[in-house]
């Protein structure tokens, strides 16, 4: 099951795609995990198992297998798990990147409950995974020119976080955003707070039966 996932990871040319750092492969980890514990409920223990039975082979084997995966498997768990977590975690960004957000966290919760589940959003690399459950929503990107008032008529609300703007912005561009939004009569300002401000288009979006995902 988890062989197209895996498959196109190896064929696509995005380098990110063939790591452990991103999240392209995670489709695959319910697999896997079902594997292991359905491995771990026979009481074969993979790589475990064939080095116990190579070791002791004359030894009643499930067993001995029984009692050394009670006795040593939680163990064996840890280990690998604090290997793992030694090898691929960002120790710098517990105190830095992951931090970073917190003064704007409680203003962007609340505008993130003010929008409609149905309407298409225009809003931060950061604030998107929270708003996703739509048929249209995009990121807003530093481009050359701010978007056209046709273009923001698109969406039924744009969430900007001016103070931290996301992957692909920039405070500078973000408050441009704002300013234009606040002189834009299609929009209205419904919540502001924190440097967070919530627009929502007054007529409603003028492409609301288009699906779209630009992400």
């Amino acid at each position: 099951a988890a062989s197209p996932v895996f498959a196109m990871n190896i064929l696509s040319k995005i380098d990110a795609q063939r790591d452990l750092i991103h999240q392209y492969s995670l489709p695959i980890l319910p697999f896997l995990l079902m594997a292991v514990i359905s491995t771990i409920a026979d009481g074969k223990c993979g790589l475990w198992y064939w080095l116990w039975n190579l070791r002791k082979p004359q030894i009643d084997k499930a067993e001995n297998m029984s009692t050394i995966m009670g006795d040593r498997l939680p163990k064996f768990i840890i280990i690998w798990s604090c290997i793992g977590f030694l090898a691929l975690a960002k120790y710098g960004y517990f105190w830095s990147i992951y931090l970073d957000y917190l003064d704007t966290w409680q203003a962007a919760r609340e505008a993130v409950a003010l929008v409609d589940t149905k309407g298409g959003v225009f809003t931060t690399s950061e604030i998107t995974p929270h708003l996703t459950h739509r048929q249209f929503i995009k990121l807003i990107v530093e481009e050359d020119k701010l978007p056209t008032n046709e273009a923001l008529d698109e969406y039924n609300y744009v969430l900007v976080n001016v103070r931290h703007p996301g992957w692909k912005s920039s405070q500078e561009y973000s408050t441009k955003l704002v300013d234009k939004l606040k002189v834009n009569s299609e929009f209205q300002l419904s919540y502001e707070r924190d440097d967070v401000y919530l627009f929502e288009n007054r007529n409603g979006a003028t492409r609301k039966s288009k699906v779209k995902s630009n992400l």
